[in-house]
């Protein structure tokens, strides 16, 4: 009975690597979080955007940070994001400033978000994923931001952004980047996540005057909402960063390039934007567990119906075992690969 301990010993060693072949980084509390995403908007999808919010009591400095998945993009030197801040890294910055003007542009990232869903990853500059959002467009997510709609919005800003039941959609067609959310549609039972503090003095966040607080649950200057037209508390209207430099640099013919781009990366989409839903990584391991299962099954009964009076087994049975070892083998080469 020894090919059937072998067997067993096979099996739990493939699994083990399948639970390890995606391999899913946990990470650290980060003042910075992924808050609204506009996947979908009206028209070309040149008014994509992402927005981040630093919910600590100190400046990020985004130096180096990347998006490591959904789109590209990579914050240059002297990026930085103040506590309480809102930023966005945007698809066509043009396009985009011409509606939202006061928002607060940090990049322009190449790439397109997809409509029915994908991972948006965003990486510090030790490749460490600080943030990240695995969006879809139903399965218990909101189906409104879908075909030119409201953008997804988190509830809260200290919500978790990882949990569907955190995300709802925004009041106002067209989202509200760089500025507070007002959400509606997001479900029961999300849970919040506190951001790092460095202090405990009441000097190190902003202090409000009488301002009211709005269903994201950031206070709002002077007891009004902000809207697309009126700056946040701190902001500049110029937006003199290094990031707003790096886009002033564009030239016509580069920003061409860019659109022409866009509208190749608009055409794929549509192509490949299916209803249909992917495997999630649960039902892939469901699948191989079972697999897996069926061929330690196979092998038992090989061994019992060659086995021998004499407890050796028939040179038939040793090669159709070693032949069901060779295939766990190969699957478990490939699930490392």
């Amino acid at each position: 009975m020894n090919i059937l301990k072998n067997t067993l010993k096979a099996l739990c060693v493939v699994i083990f690597l399948l639970l390890m072949t995606p391999s899913l980084k946990t990470y650290a509390l980060s003042q910075i979080r992924i808050t609204e995403i506009m996947y979908d908007p009206l028209g070309s999808g040149d008014k994509e955007f992402i927005e981040i919010y630093n919910g600590s009591d100190s400046t990020v400095d985004l130096s180096g940070w990347s998006f490591k998945s959904g789109v590209t993009y990579t914050f240059p030197s002297a990026s930085k994001l103040q506590a309480g801040q809102y930023g966005v890294v945007v698809r066509n910055s043009v396009q985009f400033r011409s509606s939202y003007p006061n928002a607060r542009i940090l990049g322009q990232y190449t790439g397109k978000l997809i409509g029915r869903g994908e991972l948006i990853s965003l990486a510090d500059r030790s490749s460490s994923i600080v943030t990240k959002v695995d969006y879809r467009s139903g399965a218990g997510w909101p189906t409104e931001p879908r075909n030119g709609g409201p953008s997804l919005s988190l509830s809260k800003p200290d919500a978790d952004e990882t949990v569907a039941a955190c995300w709802g959609y925004s009041t106002v067609t067209g989202g509200s980047p760089g500025f507070t959310n007002t959400t509606r549609g997001s479900g029961s039972g999300c849970p919040t996540k506190a951001y790092p503090t460095t202090s405990v003095s009441p000097q190190s966040t902003p202090k409000s005057t009488g301002g009211t607080t709005g269903q994201s649950g950031k206070q709002s200057p002077g007891g009004q909402k902000p809207t697309q037209s009126q700056p946040q508390q701190g902001q500049s209207a110029s937006l003199e960063s290094q990031g707003d430099q790096e886009l002033q640099n564009i030239t016509p013919e580069k920003q061409k390039e860019l659109d022409q781009q866009s509208k190749l990366e608009d055409k794929e989409d549509s192509l490949q934007d299916a209803p249909a839903s992917q495997p999630t990584f649960k039902k892939y391991i469901g699948i191989m567990i079972a697999v897996f299962i069926s061929i330690m099954g196979a092998s038992y009964i090989l061994v019992e119906k060659f086995h021998h009076h004499d407890g050796s087994a028939s040179k038939a049975a040793r090669k159709k075992i070693r032949s069901l070892h060779a295939k766990i083998r190969s699957l478990g080469i490939h699930a490392r690969q």
